[in-house]
């Protein structure tokens, strides 16, 4: 795809089917005030993180010139996901995947570790790369954010649910 290129009709109804299925998932299932297992927790945060990290990349490929980029939060929420599937994040991988200038991404970084939110960590030998990582906080506070927007979604769909019902009984 074209730098810049406005993303094809195809592109976003996919993107908008991925979401509709997701909402319909999360209306149709456990309310999230219950406890919910581990991996059922898991696969809840990992799917939402995955489709705010799709919904962010869509909106800064619909608007280039707009700046609604936050790479701060594009940085958190790569680091999230790569780590809920099992991956270490190196700086050099963040950077040149994510198409992210070198220069934001340091200055994003180190306010991040400056909150607490991310730790760095030097390889073991000279030509290691800088691996990154969420702390414990920042573990926490991703997952109380994305948790919130989950039950936040669940109740929403919920109350459209009954909206469209109500427009079909008349």
């Amino acid at each position: 795809m074209v730098k810049n290129a406005l993303p094809s009709a195809g592109d976003v109804r996919a993107l908008a089917h991925h979401l509709l299925s997701w909402a319909e998932h999360l209306a149709a299932g456990p309310h999230l005030n219950r406890v919910l297992a581990d991996a059922d927790r898991h696969e809840l945060v990992l799917a939402l993180a995955t489709a705010a990290r799709a919904i962010t990349r869509l909106r800064v490929r619909i608007f280039p010139d707009v700046g609604f980029a936050n790479p701060a939060w594009a940085i958190m929420l790569e680091i999230f996901i790569r780590e809920a599937n099992g991956y270490r994040v190196s700086l050099d991988q963040l950077t040149a995947e994510d198409d992210l200038p070198q220069l934001t991404a340091y200055r994003c970084l180190n306010l991040l570790i400056d909150k607490g939110l991310i730790e760095r960590s030097e390889g073991k030998t000279h030509n290691d790369d800088v691996w990154l990582s969420l702390t414990l906080p920042g573990k926490r506070k991703m997952m109380e954010l994305l948790l919130e927007s989950a039950e936040y979604a669940r109740r929403r769909c919920g109350e459209a649910d009954s909206a469209v019902q109500t427009l079909h009984s008349r």
